[in-house]
Formats: C-alpha cells, structure tokens, sequence
C-alpha cells in the first residue's frame, strides 16, 4: 500500500506553523494531527493549567525524558490511519521526533516556518500575551540545554523547506481572501505529492552551494557556507569556516571546541581582584549564566576564519577586492566582526538562512543599507528527492539500456 505524504511543520512561536496546517486542511486534503494535542491531554489529566505554554514546554520536556525523545512522534504515528493520504503534523519541537518521522515515512518532508521577531511579538500582542511571556516562551523553544528539551532551531536545521511567514494572518473563511503564503503551499503540495518537473530557483540553487559548502567544514559547533555571487547569479566565490591551511582542526589538536577548552582551562578572572569566576547566575532566576553570557567573548577565542572572511581572503588574493553590488548567501547570519567587514565592501544584499539574525548584526547592516532576505526555499538537503528526474527522461535510459542487453545477448 502507498504511503502517505506527510509534512512535518517545525518553527518559532508565533511563525504559524498553524496557520500552514490550516491551508493544508482547507484546500489541499490533509488531515492535521497536532503533537501538543498530546502533551496538552498529559497536562490535562495532571490538572495542569493547559493554557499555561509554560506548563506545556514543561509537560513534553518531562513526557521526551519519560517516554523517550522520540515520544511524540511515535504517538502521532498511531494517529495516522492507512485510508490517510496526506498528513500534516503540526507542532515539532525535537529533532528525535523528524529522526522517527524520516524512518517511518519514505515521503516525509519537514517544513520550517520563520517569521521577524517584530512580526511574531506583534502577533502575540493580539492574542494578549504579554512581552515577558512571549520572550521567555520564545527563548525556551529556540533551543534548550537539555536533550529531552525545546530545540526549534535545531529542528529548522534539519528543516527540508524554509517557509517564511511575514503576512497579516487572515480569516480562511472570508471568500476571496488568497493570499500569496497559499500560492507557496501550493507549490510545495505540488512537489511533493505529483511527478510533475521542476528544476531549483536560482536563490535555492545557491544556498544549496553554501549548503554543500558548509560540509566541508571541520567546525565542531556549527558548519557554515557562502557564496559570492553577481546580480544576475553567477557565482563568483565560495567559503566555509576552516581554521587557517597551516592550523589543525580543534577536534584534532584539542578533540573539542577550542573555545571549550579555553573555559575549561584558561577560567575567567575578575579584573579588580584577579580571583577565578566560578559562575554567573541571574539575581532573578539564579540560573548559571556562564555560557550564555559571555559567549559574545568567546567568539574572540574561535579558530575558525569564518566563511565570509574566507571569501573575502579569496577576493583579495586573486582579484582586486569585492565586485560591486555582489550578492552574499550565508547559512548563518553574519556574526558581528563579519558584518563589520560586510559594511565595509561593495556587497549589496545579504541571504541568509539563519531563522534567528544576531540583533546587533542585523542592525549594523541595516543601518548602512544592505538588503537583508532570509532565505525561502526549498533546501539542499532535499533536492534530490523534491526535484525529481524527469519521467520521459528516466524511461529513455531504462529504454536505451534494454536494448544494449539484448544486443550483447
């Protein structure tokens, strides 16, 4: 029996993952199965307050620690009967729970929705969330330390589609209300579910480039690709994050980050009294605050020459600096020295697939008039099984190969 297409939908509070599923449902046949249904049913049964997102990011961190990571998505699985032929599950928060859902289904396709910060917290202002609650909701589903914990942006990662979602949601039942978001879904449903050809557009042919860039990385924390293109899409230079050609890469020479080693061996030191600092902790939540707080200095500590830097090394060797009004695509957003030195060339736009910009990154390219596009799109990762071969050209080769047999029969 075939399986069914099933679309998973993964992204940050307020993106509307939703508000996709709704679209899905409405106008393309899918039956919607919400993993939080789930975990809002445990909470329930425990007299919690459902309500509460608090309570339910506590409720599946301790059913994932419970029941395994994976818990949520075997029970989702359950859910889907045989008669179903297409799916959406809404609500991914874990990469164990794409990992189960990869291995059930041969047509699972993972879907990550992002939407500006600006725009989610507006969102949440309607429905009456206040500031606090939406930043702290918000901060826990980006990625927690725990395994058994929220990881949105690691889930976006793994994400097949990158769908944006910037427009005012609108009522579905008013006629006439298409949107351009629908005409996206669309395309996608397509993709996915028919054998008709398309080939990649030109941004996600690129970020592809960085995509596959970024393998060949040997960073220990996160590979990143780019790609320096003109105008009209020619690639012009391609980096990774590497340290320098004579340095070993950190999981050789120190088999960690070397930004870990340095905290690990080198401690912090309290300028005034030269004692070790042991520790931060919020006055407020008394959380240690150690890695978070001072990751902007450890950044300073990163072996690595970053994938723009790379680029802009290749650019001043070979040629005479930056071509005017290029383009850069980035896996991630720029960090703060790169969007100095960004600022600094003739690069006009910047394409990123990041979900969360370095505020202060943001700002500064912003500030000098740099055209800042997150990338939407379908990923590298999924090409080869989104963008099919063509079925005319596929059966000339078997064709063509048939014959050969019997000749040499």
């Amino acid at each position: 029996m075939a399986q069914p297409i099933v679309i998973g939908l993964c992204g940050s509070y307020y993106s509307g993952c939703t508000t996709v599923a709704n679209f899905l449902t409405s106008n393309h046949g899918y039956r919607a199965i919400k993993l939080s249904d789930k975990v809002a049913e445990i909470a329930s049964a425990s007299g919690l307050d459902c309500s509460d997102k608090k309570v339910l990011q506590d409720t599946g961190n301790k059913i994932r620690e419970e029941h395994g990571n994976d818990f949520l998505a075997e029970w989702a699985i359950g859910q889907i009967e045989e008669s179903d032929k297409f799916v959406v599950l809404d609500a991914i928060r874990n990469v164990a729970e794409i990992i189960a859902l990869r291995k059930q289904y041969a047509n699972f396709f993972l879907i990550g929705i992002t939407a500006d910060y600006d725009v989610r917290r507006e969102r949440a202002r309607s429905d009456n969330v206040s500031e606090a609650n939406f930043d702290a909701v918000d901060r826990r589903d980006i990625g927690e330390d725990s395994i058994h914990g929220q990881q949105v942006r690691l889930c976006m990662d793994f994400a097949d589609v990158v769908l944006r979602n910037n427009e005012q949601i609108l009522d579905l039942n008013v006629p006439g209300q298409t949107r351009e978001l629908e005409l996206i879904i669309a395309r996608y449903h397509t993709l996915f579910s028919s054998e008709e050809v398309e080939t990649p557009t030109p941004t996600e042919f690129l970020m592809g480039v960085a995509d596959n860039a970024a393998m060949l990385s040997w960073c220990i924390k996160r590979q990143v690709g780019a790609v320096l293109c003109s105008q009209d899409k020619e690639v012009i230079a391609v980096g990774q994050n590497n340290p320098p050609p004579a340095s070993n890469p950190c999981r050789s020479e120190y088999n960690k980050c070397y930004r870990s080693y340095v905290r690990e061996n080198r401690p912090y030191k309290c300028s005034e009294c030269d004692d070790v600092i042991t520790a931060i902790e919020c006055p407020h939540c008394n959380k240690e605050l150690n890695r978070r707080s001072l990751a902007g200095k450890e950044l300073d500590y990163c072996r690595s020459v970053h994938a723009e830097e790379h680029i802009f090394l290749q650019m001043s060797k070979r040629y005479e600096g930056i071509p005017k009004e290029s383009i850069l695509f980035v896996t991630t957003f720029p960090c703060f020295m790169c969007a100095k030195k960004i600022a600094s060339t003739d690069i006009v736009e910047v394409v990123y697939g990041d979900p969360y910009p370095m505020q202060e990154s943001y700002e500064l390219l912003k500030d000098v008039g740099i055209k800042l596009t997150p990338f939407e799109g379908v990923k590298s990762n999924a090409f080869h099984v989104i963008f099919k071969k063509h079925p005319a050209l596929v059966k000339e080769v078997i064709s063509d190969l048939a014959v050969k047999s019997a000749r040499n029969d």
